[in-house]
């Protein structure tokens, strides 16, 4: 039996994995076109077809410890459908929190991650370089609320903190089996509440039931965030055969004079934006894809 030293010295050691892991991985871009192209030959299209819309992720470093992430479609930064800022800490106690999130050794050898939204002069301001990530962080840092007693730079959203952890929930993360055996060096996420009502930030007065599991190896993120009507169990958005969102990395954020997007995934380098690719080009990939999400798509009422 561990005495209570070395049980404490075991989760600080995980504690410490998972956020090496996260540091160096939670950051860059992410895409699902490889995923999309594979659900459109197999004749699945999104929503009742059981397939995907093409989205894309872009994680900025505000801090070594903050994040600020943009999700859009069909590689197009000026179709954002998500501003977010992201902030990892160790968690408080566990009380009132999901029984998935916390209960053993290895369980309690979490990080967590707390989400924002941002002011909407902000989101505005960063969205007027949505296609030049790299200038967010000086943006982020320059912006000053003008309204004396407004609101605050970020926005908390309260019950939607993420749990990281080195273990897989049989159940939640289901999904990760599929994962190349040998590719060990994943974290997983589960939301540590189980669930939340969120207003929604497309639709006033929209309440949005969610739900959220993450892992996030080196070279891929699994995204399994689901929309549901509270009321009805609807999905509002998310994948209906709740099969999770398979982005591969196209960058890597890196430092030489400066911040840098380093690619790593030449044919996936085209959904960074325009100044990546031709107008040929652009169209030719979005037409492998059958056209764009959105018109496949009736009903991307994103939180």
């Amino acid at each position: 039996m561990e005495d209570a030293g070395t049980a404490e010295s075991h989760i600080h050691n995980h504690q410490e994995v998972i956020w090496n892991r996260w540091l160096d991985n939670f950051q860059g871009d992410f895409d699902n076109y490889s995923q999309v192209m594979e659900d459109r030959a197999n004749g699945m299209l999104p929503n009742e077809g059981g397939g995907h819309e093409n989205f894309h992720c872009t994680l900025v470093p505000l801090s070594k410890t903050s994040r600020l992430a943009a999700f859009y479609f069909d590689g197009n930064p000026e179709r954002i459908f998500r501003f977010r800022y992201y902030e990892l800490t160790f968690p408080p106690a566990a009380e009132g929190r999901s029984s998935s999130s916390s209960g053993d050794d290895d369980d309690s050898s979490i990080i967590e991650m707390k989400l924002y939204t941002l002011h909407p002069e902000l989101e505005r301001l960063l969205r007027s370089k949505s296609d030049e990530p790299l200038q967010w962080p000086s943006l982020y840092n320059s912006f000053q609320v003008k309204e004396e007693g407004g609101e605050d730079k970020i926005q908390y959203l309260p019950n939607c903190e993420i749990a990281w952890s080195l273990r897989m929930d049989p159940v939640e993360h289901s999904y990760a089996k599929s994962v190349a055996v040998g590719d060990k060096d994943g974290i997983h996420a589960v939301m540590v509440y189980g669930e939340a009502i969120v207003d929604s930030t497309i639709i006033p007065g929209m309440k949005i039931r969610i739900l959220d599991q993450l892992s996030l190896y080196r070279d891929t993120f699994y995204i399994n965030d689901r929309g549901l009507d509270p009321e009805t169990g609807d999905y509002i958005y998310g994948n209906q055969a709740g099969v999770p969102y398979r982005l591969e990395r196209v960058s890597r954020m890196i430092s030489s004079n400066g911040k840098e997007r380093e690619v790593v995934r030449e044919d996936l380098k085209w959904t960074m934006g325009p100044k990546w690719r031709s107008q040929d080009e652009y169209e030719m990939k979005i037409k492998g894809i059958g056209g764009p999400s959105s018109k496949m798509n009736q009903t991307p009422k994103k939180s």
